[in-house]
């Protein structure tokens, strides 16, 4: 019997040498597993802390883990790129990946609130329902997209 295929849609984001470390974060993630779509690269400012502007994007990938596993895998890769965990959560980073959704169910509640998270993301997934009176994340990206500053950056990976 083959281990269950999961998907997962993971954000991807960098404001220390981001057109260094996001290409080297999508490397990484290519060597064991399979890369299915990726989203547009998208600037925006820090929230909540000091440091340069971050490129964020969303990929979506296929794996046999489970999510503690990937969760586990993901910050062995943040931290094989030079991330540096402190008590500042908003401290700026080589690498930051998070697993937004996974096997459809949203696994990360600030997609539904952050314009740098729900805008990439809705590319890959628009009609993804949402807890949200816009019912749908193109629906709910479009709206938060007219509160924040945010833009797509003519760069591919």
């Amino acid at each position: 019997m083959s281990p269950a295929i999961n998907q997962a849609v993971l954000l991807l984001g960098s404001n220390i040498a981001p057109l260094q470390n996001l290409p080297a974060i999508l490397q990484a993630l290519r060597t064991v597993y399979t890369l299915r779509s990726k989203s547009d690269v998208y600037e925006s400012l820090p929230v909540g802390g000091e440091g340069g502007h971050y490129l964020n994007l969303a990929v979506e990938i296929e794996c046999a883990d489970t999510y503690a596993i990937l969760r586990d895998h993901l910050k062995e890769i943040e931290t094989s790129l030079g991330r540096i965990r402190s008590e500042d959560r908003n401290a700026p980073r080589t690498a930051d990946i998070d697993i937004i959704l996974f096997n459809h169910r949203i696994m990360d509640q600030k997609l539904l609130e952050m314009a740098f998270i729900s805008i990439p993301v809705a590319q890959l997934y628009p009609d993804l329902i949402v807890p949200t009176p816009e019912n749908n994340l193109a629906s709910l990206a479009s709206r938060l997209a007219r509160s924040t500053w945010l833009h797509k950056v003519d760069i591919s990976f």
